[in-house]
């Protein structure tokens, strides 16, 4: 083969490939649709991650039917204190975690326990008690713990009745019992387990 036509053909072959891994229906290269189903963009509050915590950062995420739930929060372990009537005193209200606020995330309207809840970004805060617990969801969503806590903020509050469970050293969320539009949610942390059941709306 002669050397022009091989330069020829080589570069036939580059502008075919050049085509092609520039043609918008790429999967390669599509933009991700960073938006939810009802068409907003979550913008849960960052968390510092700068340096490593004693309490690392978490998120877990769930679908429930078309919309996707979405968990944010610090992670702290028991280390051997007690947690519950101790660390965190029961009648007051705590961060449902560590540093910043515990983050709870809806794109659509849903209903939390049967009762409706807007969509939005909340911060999620409980009141712990012997008995029944109360689950906060608070519109300020980005706060440092529960220092700056205004019950007026409120969206939602759940009385839930907490379960014994097996020691659990980390704090963490949980997503279990799913049906095509439903699941619970949990915390878990030292020996107590605070589920709650998210309807989808859609």
């Amino acid at each position: 083969m002669k050397p022009y036509v091989a330069l020829t053909i080589c570069w036939a072959y580059f502008v075919l490939f050049s085509a092609c891994t520039n043609s918008t229906d790429s999967p390669a290269l599509s933009q991700p649709d960073k938006k939810s189903n009802s068409g907003e963009t979550a913008k849960i509050p960052p968390r510092d991650n700068s340096d490593a915590r004693m309490s690392p950062n978490a998120m877990i995420a769930q679908n429930v039917g078309k919309t996707v739930i979405t968990i944010s929060y610090g992670r702290p372990g028991v280390k051997g204190r007690k947690i519950f009537g101790g660390l965190e005193a029961y009648g007051e209200v705590w961060r449902t975690g560590a540093n910043e606020s515990t983050v709870f995330s809806t794109p659509d309207d849903v209903l939390v326990n049967g009762q409706l809840l807007k969509k939005g970004i909340y911060a999620l805060f409980v009141i712990p008690t012997e008995t029944e617990w109360i689950l906060i969801f608070n519109r300020k969503s980005d706060q440092w713990g529960a220092f700056n806590y205004n019950k007026n903020d409120d969206a939602l509050r759940l009385n839930i009745r907490p379960e014994q469970i097996p020691s659990v050293e980390w704090m963490t969320f949980s997503f279990d019992q799913l049906t095509e539009n439903s699941a619970v949610a949990a915390l878990s942390w030292e020996t107590m387990r605070l589920p709650f059941r998210i309807e989808s709306t859609r």
